[in-house]
């Protein structure tokens, strides 16, 4: 059933139409429009006026104009408000007026600021890292294999133990360079130990680390190397980091083995880095 709905327009069909004319944003026009028909009669209910948009959204135009007008309703832009209060606490955050705040800014700041001076003043060469983690555990990974018509593939009899450890790797994605260190757990202990012995690695350049936003990444207590700068990729989007198709290839060599210990495990692991040359490295992580 069509239910109609009671709202009263102050403006004339003329009005409307000449505001219609006027406005040229998309989400303007849309608004007016959907005015102008409920104004002239052509429509009775929302569901009759939806078109290319749900009957939530007009429900809350609709409201926007009782509430603040027509001004109101042209003016309102989805996340403007969102965008507009960011905008205006960055203002506040540095205006002299708010202190506290300006101190918080330039306390964050002041980390960074130094080390790039650093950089540039001792002109050592820029490198770009990514960095991430992955899970091996001993349990049996079953996979495809290709055989010869009507041979089915020979695989070790399927173990299920739950002991399991993390390796950590960081690439350099432009030359295939990288390093690698296996941990028990993904914290922000085993993290701190990695970054410590990366950077001691790297400690001849200013290093670039893109990461994503594990809870691991991101603790306070994390102190960050001198010659290293986060550089977090946005919330929920592993695709983006280029390590991920390494991951992938030691993956598909993984699948079908069995090993009867971590230790073994680990070692299976290394040797497979091991033998992945840099020009390997390069064409897997350089998409």
């Amino acid at each position: 059933m069509t239910t109609v709905f009671n709202l009263e327009i102050s403006e004339s069909p003329q009005q409307l139409q000449r505001l219609l004319c006027q406005h040229q944003h998309a989400r303007d026009r849309d608004r007016l429009r959907a005015l102008y028909l409920r104004k002239t009669g052509q429509v009775r209910s929302r569901r009759e006026l939806a078109q290319g948009c749900n009957d939530s959204t007009l429900y809350r135009w609709f409201w926007l104009y009782q509430q603040q007008g027509l001004e109101g309703l042209l003016e309102h832009r989805l996340g403007a408000l969102q965008a507009g209060s960011q905008a205006q606490a960055r203002a506040q955050a540095l205006s002299p007026s708010r202190p506290a705040a300006a101190a918080t800014v330039q306390k964050k700041l002041g980390g960074i600021i130094p080390v790039l001076e650093g950089h540039f003043r001792e002109q050592r060469p820029l490198r770009y890292f990514c960095l991430d983690e992955s899970r091996w555990g001993l349990r049996t990974e079953l996979g495809r294999r290709i055989t010869l018509p009507g041979v089915n593939p020979v695989a070790p009899v399927v173990q299920w133990h739950r002991a399991h450890c993390w390796l950590y790797g960081a690439v350099e994605v432009p030359t295939g360079q990288s390093l690698f260190h296996a941990f028990s757990h993904l914290d922000a202990v085993c993290f701190q130990c990695f970054l410590d012995r990366w950077a001691s690695h790297f400690q001849d350049s200013f290093n670039l680390l893109q990461l994503d936003q594990a809870g691991a990444h991101i603790p306070t207590q994390l102190q960050w190397p001198t010659n290293l700068v986060p550089v977090f990729q946005p919330p929920a989007s592993p695709e983006r980091g280029p390590i991920e198709p390494l991951w992938q290839e030691l993956r598909d060599r993984f699948r079908g083995r069995k090993f009867a210990t971590l230790q073994d495990l680990q070692q299976w692991l290394f040797h497979q880095l091991h033998h992945l040359s840099e020009r390997t490295i390069r064409s897997l992580t350089n998409w």
